[in-house]
């Protein structure tokens, strides 16, 4: 056994992956994913979509229970940061953060004057094949590796993240650029999905955002012409939520 197997659910012996899931989708009120770059400059991305979109709390106040552990955050947004804010670099972190808390939104945003739009494709395979003696021209769809267009680029990581299997088909995804002088977003992508709302009862049963109203493709939920069920009461909002936390906190196994 490793030392710091204690910190891992998953290697307890009281270990129950679904009801660890259950407890994960209900720790933290997430609603979207930001995709940025990892420059300083642009560090300021998810405070300017929060105010945009209107209704995040980013960066929210992590939750301790009675004793003092850090078990849950009432944020509703979280980043992803990788070079150039590229898709590509994001879509295992789009699947887990469906699979443990679920999601509605990704937002895909690019930045002015980044690195990325510095060097080319062609660049970047020379150098390392010159400078570290290494192939890199089949590891990265050269389309994701730099930015030559910002519009096309932000149209190719959206188109990307909509097509992938692992995206639940659920979620409404974004393309902006960012200004970095400025800190105005403007929008290149509005790729929101055609919803119904249903309540959702349980993560595991399907949940979609913790048992909140969650938007789901009607084609993929209710035959033609069904209509939505009604009377039933999502779990908590994320006000109700507030001083709760002993009830819907990550356990410590």
């Amino acid at each position: 056994m490793s030392k710091f197997d204690r910190y891992a659910f998953s290697a307890s012996p009281l270990f129950d992956e679904a009801k660890t899931r259950k407890a994960f989708s209900q720790a933290v009120p997430l609603k979207t994913l930001v995709i940025y770059c990892y420059d300083p400059r642009a560090a300021e991305i998810p405070q300017a979509v929060a105010r945009l979109l209107g209704d995040e709390v980013f960066p929210g106040q992590v939750v301790l229970d009675e004793s003092g552990n850090r078990v849950a955050s009432s944020t509703t947004m979280f980043p992803i940061i990788v070079a150039g804010g590229r898709a590509i670099d994001a879509m295992r972190s789009i699947t887990v953060a469906q699979h443990l808390f679920g999601i509605q939104n990704i937002v895909v945003v690019h930045h002015s004057y980044c690195g990325a739009t510095s060097f080319t494709a062609d660049g970047i395979i020379d150098a390392c094949k010159h400078e570290h003696h290494t192939d890199i021209s089949e590891l990265y769809e050269r389309g994701s590796i730099c930015i030559e267009d910002y519009e096309a680029s932000l149209k190719r990581d959206t188109a990307l993240i909509r097509s992938h299997a692992g995206t639940p088909k659920h979620v409404n995804v974004f393309g902006y650029f960012y200004n970095i002088d400025t800190g105005v977003l403007t929008e290149v992508v509005k790729d929101k999905a055609q919803t119904i709302l249903i309540a959702a009862a349980s993560h595991g049963g399907g949940a979609i955002n913790n048992g909140t109203y969650a938007s789901i493709p009607s084609q993929d939920v209710l035959p033609s012409g069904t209509q939505p069920p009604t009377g039933n009461r999502p779990c908590w909002s994320v006000n109700e939520k507030k001083g709760k936390a002993q009830s819907w906190a990550i356990p410590y196994l």
